[in-house]
């Protein structure tokens, strides 16, 4: 079965969110058993223990981590004071490079190779020729080396650098030294409305355009900071203060006691409490309270589930014992956009995945058409990773079975995705397939699929 994706790469905006996608089930069964796995990115889930706290989720097995892992800044209680960061530009000695290098796969002699071709099974309506392969670090459980979207690619390479690639020929456009210090992988997210490559290591964060048109920016981050993008842009969080990345500089902003900042959306924060409401802040401004409406008289919240992408995903009690309904809402207004209802056993954890090109989302189960503005419930379908009308997943009951389906079709079911093949980490121009191969013996290598005959 082929599966339709689109024709061509969106424009970068406000709603696109960018990011990569590690799980251990991103690589092939013969891989390394060293994971990479989405912090968020994490940042994509909001833990909650119980009905009363928030919690960052725990351990869990190597091929479902990533459908569970909290928010970065979860069980933070934020409160109000200035975080003053110093901005430097191509700052940590990063030996930064514009390069005009072609992919990996190319040869210096005048004949024309094959096109590569992927040593394990691929996903079904994809070939195993790819269009461009490029080598990366081995990925760890949380620092990705590789992230991607339709219209951008970003790996770290195993000699230390981070490379932004073309993502249609693997081209390096770009390749800059990694700050000094641990990394946390690397991540794509919108800085002051450019989609950029970014990388936290030590206490710096360095990032740059993706399309590779200006050297890198490198700025002092707080001691314990951490970077969450369960927004379309990163957020900083350093003990009880949140900040965004503004003009080159790390802006604080004022909070509301007792609210744990979930998400920035350019420079504005999502903030809430578990049963609401939620705050919109910015720097420079108080925080407005947004007080949802209810989809119906006497409901109450269960949980506020997920924030980023001017979007807020609230899942209240009833309309009986084991049925909730889940709301997704405008962020700023409060209008809700989509109600459906659910089987509560489904949505007590849950992750929260956005679509790199903003066409389709999920909160677990709950699957959204965006652009029609339409949901329905998958049961047992835990999302990762999607793009154009696809979702990508694992099972809930079996983490080892990979799933593919349709957002736009209810009554398609998903489709395994075959024994041993892994999750894919983005589709770059929605025309390729991003599968990361690794052997005992080989450096990991990112294929770039393309689509099998029809």
């Amino acid at each position: 079965m082929h599966w339709d994706t689109p024709s061509a790469p969106p424009t970068p905006s406000a709603d696109l969110e960018p990011d990569p996608f590690p799980a251990a089930a991103y690589t092939t069964p013969r891989g390394a058993t060293e994971t990479a796995e989405h912090d968020d990115g994490g940042t994509r889930v909001i833990g909650f223990r119980g009905d009363q706290a928030w919690e960052e989720a725990g351990d869990r097995p190597a091929l479902f981590r990533r459908l569970v892992i909290a928010g970065v800044v979860v069980g933070i209680l934020v409160i109000a004071f200035v975080v003053v960061a110093l901005v430097h530009r191509g700052g940590s000695g990063a030996d930064d490079e514009r390069s005009p290098e072609p992919s990996a796969n190319a040869t210096t002699s005048g004949a024309k190779p094959g096109p590569p071709v992927l040593p394990a099974q691929a996903p079904p309506g994809w070939s195993k020729n790819a269009a461009w392969i490029a080598t990366v670090a081995v990925p760890t459980a949380k620092a990705p080396t590789v992230a991607a979207s339709t219209t951008a690619v970003a790996v770290i390479t195993t000699d230390g650098k981070v490379a932004l690639l073309d993502p249609a020929t693997g081209h390096v456009r770009r390749a800059f030294d990694l700050p000094a210090g641990e990394h946390r992988g690397v991540r794509l997210a919108l800085v002051d409305r450019v989609e950029s490559v970014l990388v936290q290591a030590g206490n710096q964060l360095a990032y740059a355009p993706a399309d590779g048109s200006a050297a890198p920016t490198v700025l002092d981050l707080p001691d314990n900071a951490q970077v969450s993008y369960a927004g379309d842009a990163p957020l900083v969080v350093a003990g009880a203060a949140a900040s965004v990345v503004e003009d080159a500089k790390l802006v604080p902003v004022d909070l509301p006691p007792n609210a744990t900042a979930m998400a920035a959306d350019g420079a504005t924060v999502i903030a809430a409490v578990p049963v609401g409401p939620w705050w919109s802040a910015a720097p420079g401004r108080e925080p407005v309270a947004v007080t949802p409406v209810p989809p119906r008289a006497g409901a109450t919240i269960f949980r506020i589930a997920a924030a980023g992408h001017n979007r807020v995903a609230v899942i209240w009690n009833g309309p009986d014992a084991a049925t909730v309904t889940v709301v997704l809402y405008d962020a700023t207004s409060g209008q809700s956009l989509v109600t459906t209802d659910a089987p509560l056993d489904q949505v007590r954890k849950t992750a929260w995945v956005w679509g790199t090109d903003g066409r389709v989302a999920a909160l677990g189960p709950v699957v959204y058409d965006l652009q029609a503005n339409k949901a329905s419930v998958r049961p047992g379908f835990g999302p990762v990773v999607g793009w154009g009308k696809l979702l990508y997943g694992q099972s809930i009951s079996d983490p080892q079975t990979t799933l593919v389906l349709d957002a736009t079709d209810p009554a398609k079911p998903p489709t395994p995705l075959g024994a041993g093949v892994p999750l894919p980490w983005g589709g770059p121009t929605g025309q390729l397939l991003l599968i990361l191969d690794s052997t005992p013996t080989t450096t990991p290598t990112l294929y770039a699929l393309t689509p099998a005959p029809r």
